[in-house]
């Protein structure tokens, strides 16, 4: 929820600035370019999270792809210690006979 709100209110800040500058040059010449300008910077500003959310994205799938493989080489150590253990009991079971 905190990322939400954070998100409208960079928009909200945005916009309200946007409106204070585009009314210090009401009939300006430059009014077009700074609309134009200031679309771009708000079409940065509403994708920006969408790509944040998209680079962590993809950290957590480049790590999770060689978890398989050390899971792998775990549960072959743990299978191999609990081999052994069993073989051990067995073997002292054959000596109390």
């Amino acid at each position: 929820m905190n990322f939400f709100m954070e998100y409208v209110k960079n928009v909200v800040m945005f916009m309200l600035c946007l409106t204070m500058i585009l009314n210090l040059y009401p009939k300006s010449v430059f009014e077009k370019y700074i609309r134009m300008f200031a679309g771009l910077l708000l079409l940065l500003l509403i994708i920006r999270p969408w790509m944040k959310l998209e680079e962590k994205n993809f950290i957590v799938t480049d790590s999770l792809g060689d978890l398989p493989v050390e899971v792998e080489e775990e549960l072959q150590e743990e299978r191999e210690q609990l081999e052994n253990k069993i073989i051990e009991r067995m073997e002292g079971n054959d000596e109390d006979f």
